[in-house]
């Protein structure tokens, strides 16, 4: 109140003052606490009771947003009738990504398994999960059939997560020829052959001039499997096998010794066989048959060969 004195008259003038209560301006962030992984994105809005809001940043209230560095973003209320104001601040704090690494490209034979690794988190999932034996852990085996790009996501202890590739490239098997199947006689040798690598080993070592050759020489007294592993110049390799059955030789009997005077005419007969050949080719009324007339000069010894079926 102010007193003024006029023409020794007394009047009073009172100023009235009005103070408004503003209201307390408060931000929520989703994710709260405003902690997010980068890349991420963060919604900040305020709290009711304000006409209009600004924020530093110029981003817009209750709408998500992308962040990449760690900032404060300060928020200014204002009620229009009055103009009071009031602010509040909030920091979103970027956390860094995991730094995750699954290893150099690799490659395989198809058919084999590689084991590949991811190091940099404390939990992992890879994907495709295909051909996979285990896609949770840090160091599965894969066994893909055709070229496979594995791609692991790697999560930290604040859980944010990255990301990594490795490439499997899928090796051609050699092409590979082996002998035909085939039989031989009791004592006879025969060769067998692999073709399409640059090394081979046969397994079966009985009975064969050398196991680290395409072309080794065989001579087994029973059937047998020759088994080779052909490898290729890429080291992929495979197997073939090539079968030999063995024919036991024919049983000849050909009779007994004969005596008889110079002059005279002798038969011989043989049997185990279809075809007999006799030597030597002297006094001899035929070399291939099974009964034959021998009259000899001298004392001869008849030999005949007899082949079966088998050949």
């Amino acid at each position: 109140d102010v007193l003024v004195a006029n023409n020794f008259c007394d009047s009073i003038v009172v100023t009235v003052l009005d103070f408004y209560q503003t209201p307390q301006l408060m931000i929520s962030s989703s994710p709260s606490p405003a902690e997010i992984c980068l890349g991420d994105t963060v919604t900040l809005e305020a709290s009711l009771g304000f006409d209009t809001y600004s924020w530093n940043n110029g981003i817009l209230n209750g709408v998500l947003f992308e962040v990449n560095t760690s900032q404060d973003y300060i928020l200014t209320g204002i009620n229009n009738i009055n103009n009071c104001s009031s602010n509040d601040t909030v920091t979103v704090n970027v956390l860094s990504l995991p730094i995750i690494n699954a290893g150099l490209d690799d490659s395989l034979c198809i058919g084999d398994s590689v084991q590949i690794s991811a190091n940099g988190g404390i939990s992992y999932l890879w994907s495709p999960n295909n051909n996979i034996s285990n896609n949770t852990i840090s160091n599965p085996y894969v066994f893909p059939v055709i070229y496979t790009d594995y791609v692991v996501i790697g999560t930290d202890l604040n859980n944010c997560s990255n990301t990594d590739t490795v490439g499997i490239v899928i090796k051609n098997s050699p092409t590979i020829s082996v002998s035909n199947d085939t039989s031989i006689c009791l004592g006879d040798t025969i060769s067998i052959f692999a073709n399409g690598g640059s090394s081979y080993i046969w397994l079966n070592t009985d009975f064969i001039s050398n196991t680290n050759v395409n072309n080794p020489t065989i001579w087994p007294s029973t059937s047998s499997i020759y088994n080779v592993i052909i490898t290729g110049a890429n080291t992929c390799s495979d197997t073939a096998e090539v079968n030999i059955s063995v024919n036991s030789l024919p049983v000849i009997a050909g009779g007994n010794d004969l005596f008889i005077c110079l002059g005279d005419t002798a038969s011989l007969s043989v049997t185990g066989a279809i075809d007999y050949q006799w030597i030597p080719n002297i006094n001899i009324s035929s070399q291939v048959s099974n009964n034959i007339q021998v009259w000899p000069q001298l004392s001869t010894n008849y030999i005949v060969r007899g082949i079966d079926n088998n050949f």
